[in-house]
């Protein structure tokens, strides 16, 4: 356990840090989590309010900046910007959401985060689209980076908190986004146009089978999922 008079040196070395990201447009949210936890749990009464405020102060006007230079700039990391900005839309990011993280790696798999582990983290949706670039320990992770990997599992985002930090349906208590699952073939573009023809505000992204013409299964588990029995099997039963 550190002092609190080491605390406040901690602290006051992060603020000077997040002070030259601030003006760079380059949002720490690593520093200011950390800075959060100094101020409330080991700062001094007379410096902790200050601290805090100056470091969420300093955070939203990074996030403000690369905001504002990716409108200019149509990218915002991996993203394309599409449409134009609204007064709603700047309201929103502004709003912020609790959305639960953890990972899953396959069915039964011992890394799965189970139900009472999943993590909510409360920011500003513009903190959930900006994101982080990580590093050699961590993934790059927010809604606007988009990493390539051979496998889909890992990290995960619930779009919204749950009951006893649980991810299952009736534990859902507040779903900040609606996500959408479009695999009908409709083509993409004439997707995106629809959506900026009608205003709304939308993140899309591809998922890790997009591109893919078609789907293999094995015989065995169509046999099984449709429970039909081996006197009554013939092809045009499991191609249906």
């Amino acid at each position: 356990m550190i002092s609190a008079s080491h605390a406040t040196t901690l602290a006051d070395s992060i603020l000077a840090l997040q002070r030259a990201r601030s003006e760079a447009a380059d949002p720490d949210t690593e520093s200011l989590a950390l800075l959060v936890k100094l101020a409330r749990e080991m700062l001094p009464e007379g410096t902790k309010t200050a601290i805090e405020k100056e470091a969420w102060t300093l955070w939203k006007e990074a996030v403000d900046r690369v905001s504002g230079e990716a409108v200019k700039a149509e990218k915002l990391n991996d993203a394309d910007m599409l449409g134009s900005e609204t007064e709603g839309f700047t309201a929103f990011i502004e709003k912020e959401a609790t959305l639960l993280l953890g990972e899953l790696w396959g069915a039964k798999d011992r890394r799965n985060t189970q139900d009472g582990d999943w993590n909510p983290v409360t920011m500003p949706w513009a903190a959930w689209v900006v994101g982080g670039p990580g590093d050699k320990n961590t993934a790059p992770w927010g809604f606007s980076r988009h990493p390539e990997n051979k496998s889909k599992a890992g990290a995960c985002i619930v779009l919204g908190s749950s009951i006893g930090k649980a991810r299952k349906a009736k534990a859902m208590d507040t779903m900040y986004a609606m996500g959408l699952d479009v695999d009908a073939g409709y083509p993409l573009d004439s997707m995106l146009d629809r959506l900026e023809d009608l205003g709304r505000f939308c993140i899309v992204y591809t998922t890790h089978s997009h591109g893919k013409a078609g789907l293999h299964l094995k015989h065995d588990e169509v046999i099984r999922k449709l429970k039909i029995k081996p006197s009554e099997l013939d092809l045009a039963q499991v191609q249906r």
